[in-house]
């Protein structure tokens, strides 16, 4: 009996759909629905009642559920053992962040947690946000910082870093630039800068205008935000990034106005879900919500 398989019908059993199940493993609907009936045939039992609508576990099923889950355990941690072996010596920990490092002080607490635990070597690359989903499910990186992947949070933990603000970037000169706050739909007439169609803000910004109602005039497209906001301060257009790039490359020409309705992005510490983590990646992503938890309770006081 293929133990994947049952790995397979337990994540069926937690979802209680086999669509839901499918995404999460990676798989198409048709493969796993073989592979069931494939465990049902050398069982020559059933696993679903397929009388109903519905997915609804049958007797043996439930019977079943436990050692699977079980199996479950034991591949998560024997990945996590496996991980730990081939690292044992180096002690080293692969992480992945799209390149808002500095923006977001992604480097302060890589910094810190280095200087923490000086035995461990930090192996970091910065990668655009479209990349790092293949990169954490092919083990190049075990953690990443990055925005929520949309349509793919179901295959993915995250845990929230900072949460930032969608702004317009105007010239100084522009009408709505001593605004407080201002709607996309006063922007639908303009030409708009925005960053490459690689990473994830692009997405954000593209779909918040298709939602606003109309679909942007996207003149110009880039890597580097002080860029934008130089083009901006020479009125080639207007653009949408989030409160902190604005403020960290705090342009004198430029001025950021809050979208509303609020719009809002978060970075977030990133790991797949059905991966267990190593016990350095464990230390690490305990050590990120340490911090989080402080500075939250911090900003309470």
């Amino acid at each position: 009996m293929e133990i994947n398989y049952l790995v397979e019908f337990a994540s069926i059993a937690r979802h209680r759909s086999f669509s839901l199940a499918a995404e999460e493993l990676c798989i198409s609907q048709s493969s796993l629905s073989k592979h069931i009936q494939a465990v049902e045939k050398e069982l020559g039992v059933a696993l679903f009642d397929r009388s109903t609508r519905n997915v609804v576990i049958s007797e043996f099923g439930k019977i079943l559920l436990p050692y699977a889950e079980q199996l479950c355990e034991i591949n998560d941690d024997i990945q996590a053992s496996v991980y730990d072996f081939i690292n044992k010596e180096k002690k080293q920990l692969l992480i992945a962040s799209i390149p808002v490092m500095a923006q977001y002080d992604i480097t302060g607490i890589i910094a810190k947690f280095q200087k923490d635990h000086p035995k461990i070597k930090l192996i970091v690359s910065e990668n655009e946000g479209t990349d790092i989903p293949k990169m954490l499910e092919d083990g190049s990186c075990e953690v990443a910082f990055t925005r929520k992947f949309p349509n793919e949070q179901s295959r993915f933990e995250y845990l929230t870093y900072r949460s930032d603000m969608l702004c317009a970037i105007l010239p100084k000169s522009h009408p709505l630039a001593k605004n407080e706050t201002l709607s996309l739909t006063q922007l639908k007439n303009e030409n708009f800068l925005f960053l490459d169609k690689k990473t994830l803000i692009y997405g954000y910004c593209f779909n918040a205008c298709v939602d606003a109602g109309f679909t942007p005039n996207i003149t110009y497209t880039g890597h580097r935000p002080e860029n934008i906001l130089d083009l901006t301060a020479q009125g080639a257009g207007v653009s949408l990034l989030m409160k902190h790039q604005a403020k960290y490359f705090n342009h004198p020409d430029v001025v950021s106005v809050l979208i509303s309705p609020a719009i809002e992005s978060s970075i977030c510490l990133t790991k797949m879900k059905d991966h267990k983590l190593s016990s350095t990646g464990r230390l690490f992503w305990n050590y990120v919500k340490s911090y989080t938890d402080l500075l939250n309770l911090s900003l309470l006081e």
